[in-house]
């Protein structure tokens, strides 16, 4: 049996240097700051993530973009020179256009005579930030446990809509300037002081199901989306928090899960928003992500 590696990009929020430790390949999406175009880098080396917070504040419109073919078909191919197989868990198709170009790097080396026996799938996670991760981590896990190429891609496209998140946007402005609200609603929305409550659709869509008046009611009411949805078992026991440069509020909401929860044997982790959708979703944004109940996603 051929050996197979994961690749995943920068919108799983992990750095290169996790990823060597697993031993996944890292794409790295694009922004573009200054007219300059950035390799987006979840260790942040390019730019400190508080001072990267501290430009979007400013004002200033950083664009992104999705990881292009050529990328792809590079990271692909050094892979099956190495003689062994690729599973790609991507961002959501609904967020990025990667999974398109992955597909097509894929289309594009399997025609070629050298990999006719080479195998590349790639999964559209329908998931961002932590919750792309955690289904990465669980592949690993399964390929760990001695899991073929065929289990571990069923698993991931079974199981890929289990990867929840929730949480809310501090400021509906850089919802709008992604395309994600109206010009009014976000204006009369932050003098309100509105929050919407975001979570995944079935496609991988960010969508607000919730509006709340307010940073502690919208705390209250992710920590009690947690509590509804969460499945814990022995491999599912950590719940992921990335932050918009808001660490003060993301202890509050790890308080108010605790709370909620009662049970001292979950874990958390957290680590700042990855610039691609931090440059989105804007300062102060808080998500949550847990692996829970598939059904509580709403129809996409």
């Amino acid at each position: 049996m051929r050996d197979y590696i994961f690749v995943t990009d920068t919108s799983a929020n992990l750095g290169q240097k996790k990823c060597d430790e697993l031993g996944v390949r890292l794409l790295s999406m694009h922004y573009f700051m200054d007219d300059k175009d950035y390799l987006a880098d979840n260790d942040w080396k390019t730019i400190p993530a508080k001072d990267f917070y501290d430009i979007v504040r400013s004002g200033k419109r950083i664009m992104t973009s999705q990881v292009d073919q050529p990328q792809v078909e590079e990271c692909f191919k050094k892979i099956l020179d190495e003689g062994k197989d690729v599973i790609y868990i991507a961002c959501s198709g609904a967020l990025s256009s990667t999974v398109l170009e992955a597909q097509r790097a894929r289309d594009a080396l399997l025609e070629q005579e050298k990999y006719k026996e080479a195998k590349i799938a790639v999964i559209d996670s329908v998931c961002a930030c932590f919750t792309q991760a955690m289904l990465l981590f669980d592949a690993l896990r399964l390929k760990n446990e001695g899991k073929s190429f065929e289990e571990v891609v069923e698993f991931a496209e079974n199981n890929k809509r289990s990867y929840l998140e929730t949480g809310y946007a501090n400021e509906l402005k850089y919802l709008r300037q992604a395309g994600r609200v109206s010009a009014a609603a976000a204006f009369f929305g932050d003098i309100i002081g509105i929050r919407p409550i975001i979570i995944f659709n079935t496609r991988g869509y960010n969508v607000a199901v919730e509006k709340k008046r307010g940073k502690r009611a919208a705390l209250s009411r992710c920590a009690e989306m947690v509590k509804e949805f969460m499945i814990k078992d022995e491999h599912h026991k950590t719940i992921y928090l990335a932050h918009a440069d808001c660490k003060e509020d993301v202890d509050a909401m790890i308080e108010a899960i605790k709370e909620k929860l009662q049970d001292d044997s979950i874990e958390f982790v957290t680590d700042y928003i990855n610039v691609v959708i931090g440059a989105c979703v804007g300062p102060g944004t808080i998500i949550v992500g847990f692996y829970g109940d598939p059904n509580t996603r709403i129809q996409g």
